[in-house]
């Protein structure tokens, strides 16, 4: 959803590397916390699985802000004893409507790449 990039302003939007990981065991852990959500929905309604993206972190770290040019997101290792694939994007600029232009940037990367898991 859209509201993950939002996490990117506060407190980091979790993601995995892939060169620590497999789509499949993605796949996997992403399930189980969709089941587990959904043994107790939210108020705004089931989960469901859908697909994932992949973006370099080159090209996230080749989003600028444009006033002053300067870099806007960062790509942290934050790798965990249980996770060594986790990562963070975090923003690096402050200011509603400048975050919200990041964001966005980010948003129509990961949006074009989506890749719809088959599932069934």
């Amino acid at each position: 959803k859209p509201n993950f990039f939002d996490d990117a302003s506060d407190k980091g939007a979790s993601v995995n590397r892939l060169g620590h990981t497999t789509v499949e065991m993605l796949r996997q852990g992403a399930q189980f916390r969709v089941d587990q959500i959904n043994a107790n929905p939210p108020a705004s309604g089931v989960r469901e699985l859908i697909g994932y993206t992949t973006i370099t972190v080159e090209e996230v770290r080749a989003v600028f802000a444009d006033t002053p040019p300067r870099r806007a997101l960062g790509v942290y290792d934050t790798a965990k004893h249980d996770d060594q694939s986790h990562a963070d994007i975090c923003q690096l600029v402050s200011g509603k409507k400048l975050g919200k232009s990041v964001r966005a940037q980010l948003f129509q990367i990961a949006k074009t790449r989506l890749v719809r898991f088959k599932l069934g």
